[in-house]
């Protein structure tokens, strides 16, 4: 038999292969190489066929198992285009991620808390009262807000939280629950000492005791209005003044009903009261007054002699207001900037006085409903007073 060159013996492609001779017995078998990469078959893109009694949908399946795919090479415009959407994505969530820190940083600025207002709140809470609180605003309001869900105690903690901090508080026609009743004014007067400014207008709740509490308890009061408060009498305001004659700017008693012209003779020692309010004081324009003094307005004049500060004086619906109120206007009040006296029995006679001498600072005057006012008087006060006014009157102006 004629031997078989080394070089015509088959080899297996890309291997190296070593025969073992150690005699006829050992059949030879290759051995491959770790470090030897194994090129693809050139059978590999041939289509393969299903044998007999395996589905097409099998074969699929297995062909899917095994073999492994590859990302397609991307063109140049689609990998740019995307490129550019992930930068304007990536800029889109830094401006959110900025946005969230900059929101996160004011609701933690306490500066930005100094003034909460509540308006119209139908659904308050303890909770949310009690975390109100602990921001320690300076300046509170609560105006036209439900209190049927909130309790005692979530009024004691807002409160509470505020302490000494609070120095202005609005409580004006609240409704339900404790707002019912002077409660929340109460708990003020307790826990906030340092309070300057009180408005508890249009509050029925507001008695004498409410007013005697914030009186006692604040250091100093400046501007107190108690507009609407029908419940409170004359000792309320005597211990208003008693306590705060000295700091008290602005009072306003609009529609009190149960007060007389008592206060007068209270309210003439407010040295420093510029803003007062004695709006449809039905008790004031008639037996009141008459009660005091028997002379029609002579009290109302004498207080106005001890208010050299007023700037605001609101005297609309009071008949016993004439011609005398207002000449004490003129030479008491040289300050006065704003007049209502509509509705009062002032005559053309009263706005002389105001022309003969010169009001420098009046801004407005309403004198709506007051007859036997003709335009030659009006055209002197206008002319007599070096600051534009602005007159507000109606059509009750005789020729």
């Amino acid at each position: 038999m004629r031997p078989v060159s080394r070089s015509a013996q088959p080899k297996v492609r890309g291997e190296h292969v070593v025969h073992q001779e150690h005699g006829p017995a050992h059949l030879s078998h290759p051995v491959v190489s770790s470090n030897t990469r194994i090129p693809e078959s050139p059978f590999a893109n041939v289509e393969r066929r299903p044998r007999k009694g395996r589905s097409e949908k099998n074969l699929s399946r297995r062909a899917t198992d095994t073999v492994i795919d590859h990302p397609r090479r991307k063109s140049r415009g689609s990998s740019a285009h995307l490129e550019v959407s992930d930068r304007a994505n990536q800029h889109s969530k830094n401006r959110h991620i900025g946005v969230c820190r900059r929101f996160a940083s004011l609701t933690l600025d306490r500066s930005l808390w100094h003034v909460i207002q509540l308006h119209r709140h139908q659904h308050l809470t303890n909770t949310a009262l009690a975390c109100i609180g602990r921001l320690r605003p300076r300046e509170l309001r609560l105006t036209y807000c439900r209190g049927d869900n909130i309790g005692e105690e979530g009024l004691r903690c807002l409160f509470q939280g505020c302490g000494t901090g609070l120095r202005k508080l609005s409580f004006i026609g609240c409704t339900k629950g404790p707002f019912d009743r002077d409660i929340p004014l109460l708990l003020a007067a307790d826990y906030c000492p340092n309070l300057s400014h009180v408005n508890a207008s249009y509050t029925q709740a507001v008695r004498d005791q409410t007013v005697m509490a914030l009186a006692k308890s604040a250091f100093h009061l400046i501007s107190v209005k108690l507009n609407g408060a029908q419940q409170i009498s004359n000792a309320a305001i005597q211990q208003l003044v008693h306590y705060h004659k000295d700091t008290l700017q602005r009072l306003e008693l609009f529609g009190c009903f149960r007060l007389n012209s008592d206060i007068f003779k209270l309210l003439g020692s407010c040295q420093e009261l510029r803003a007062l309010a004695f709006g449809h004081l039905h008790h004031l324009s008639s037996d009141g007054l008459l009660e005091l003094v028997g002379k029609g307005e002579v009290g109302i004049a004498q207080m106005l002699r001890r208010l050299p500060r007023l700037r605001v004086l609101d005297l609309c619906g009071l008949s016993a207001v004439g011609d005398m109120t207002m000449e004490a206007l003129a030479q008491s009040c040289p300050h006065l900037e704003d007049l209502d006296v509509s509705c009062t029995s002032v005559t053309q006679n009263g706005l002389l006085h105001l022309a003969q001498v010169p009001a420098t600072c009046l801004r407005c005057l309403r004198i709506s409903h007051c007859r036997e006012i003709t335009k030659d008087v009006l055209e002197k006060l206008i002319k007599a007073c070096p600051k534009q006014v602005a007159f507000m009157f109606s059509l009750f102006i005789s020729d």
